[in-house]
């Protein structure tokens, strides 16, 4: 098996960890507590189901998902395996964060790659 295959099978291991997608205001904490988890809104927030799907070269691509978001900031992306509760399976800081200056949806492609 060659450097390439192996790293594809990793990321394809990863991403069948977890198909939720969430936003933190702050550090999200460690993987059994989710610490600022967005909250609140009319529609209220709630993690969204992505689809993985595996590209090649060790990397996978999300379905679009559409989050309902407050007006904040967002540096936070969670990656979780169920739509509520404590089963953060990662999070990443967002080279942009996300900034909601009223109420109203935001859409994010979730991607990952391990190299």
């Amino acid at each position: 098996m060659n450097q390439l295959t192996t790293a594809q099978n990793i990321c394809n291991d990863y991403t069948a960890l977890g198909d939720y997608i969430g936003l933190c205001t702050g550090p999200p904490g460690n993987t059994s507590t989710v610490l600022n988890e967005c909250t609140g809104g009319s529609p209220a927030y709630a993690r969204q189901a992505t689809t993985w799907t595996a590209n090649a070269n060790g990397s996978a691509t999300g379905s679009q998902v559409t989050i309902n978001l407050p007006a904040g900031t967002y540096p936070y992306l969670i990656m979780c395996s169920g739509a509520t509760g404590n089963n953060m399976v990662d999070w990443c800081i967002l080279s942009t964060p996300i900034t909601n200056s009223a109420q109203g949806p935001v859409t994010i492609t979730p991607a990952t790659s391990v190299t």
